[in-house]
């Protein structure tokens, strides 16, 4: 056979058939992005709901760790990997804008305007609100009561927001108010007015009928303080 000659194909049996070319490999699962992306799902959901905001803000960034761990795998499919990085940086941004709104809202109810008044109560000395707090009979409000109690002449001092008011007692004392404001700051102090005999001297603050604050003193400079915050 000269060098001319053209090449013959291999000669192949009557009746068969040519061997099929190998099957294409598949790439093996890439597990760590599947994760990854279970994950910045869940940290994504928590992110947006009120209350759960410290679970999505830990979730989101292990989904992003997890789905770059992922990206850079060798033979593994990327897809997975780069949907969890982007569904973990948008979750991010979502979280922070969801967590604004709820402590701007927080906010604003907080310090909205609104009113505290005084309203009577058996034993009480006063029905005049402090100054600062002016009467108003709307409804939807919560209910504070302050209470002393003092075994001899007392000198009663009590505080609602910007508005204070001091009063003398002897025995028992009570005080119930009612407020609408979003937040609010109560003080209730009573000391011995004898400073010359003993006393024993308690206050306590109430708020929708639950204690919040109580305290108690005795002796000839007896005091006691109490503040609770009604939010």
């Amino acid at each position: 056979m000269s060098a001319s000659d053209p090449i013959q194909p291999y000669p192949t049996e009557p009746g068969s058939t040519p061997p099929a070319p190998p099957a294409p490999t598949k790439r093996p699962r890439n597990t760590i992005a599947l994760v990854a992306l279970i994950v910045a799902i869940l940290g994504f959901a928590f992110a947006v709901i009120e209350g759960a905001y410290l679970l999505g803000w830990v979730l989101l960034p292990i989904g992003f760790v997890l789905g770059l761990v992922g990206l850079f795998a060798r033979d593994r499919g990327k897809g997975l990997a780069v949907a969890a990085v982007i569904v973990s940086v948008v979750g991010t941004i979502a979280g922070v804008v969801a967590f604004t709104s709820s402590m701007s809202r927080v906010v604003n109810e907080s310090f909205r305007p609104g009113t505290t008044t005084v309203v009577p109560s058996p034993g009480a000395t006063t029905t005049e609100a402090p100054a600062g707090s002016p009467a108003t009979t709307a409804s939807g409000k919560r209910t504070i009561e302050l209470k002393v109690t003092s075994e001899r002449q007392a000198s009663v001092s009590y505080a609602v927001g910007s508005g204070s008011s001091s009063e003398e007692t002897s025995g028992s004392w009570s005080k119930t108010l009612q407020t609408d404001r979003g937040f609010e700051f109560v003080s209730l102090s009573a000391m011995n007015a004898e400073y010359s005999k003993k006393n024993a001297i308690t206050c306590e603050i109430l708020v929708d009928g639950v204690s919040v604050s109580q305290q108690s003193g005795s002796g000839t400079s007896a005091m006691a303080s109490c503040s609770a915050t009604v939010s």
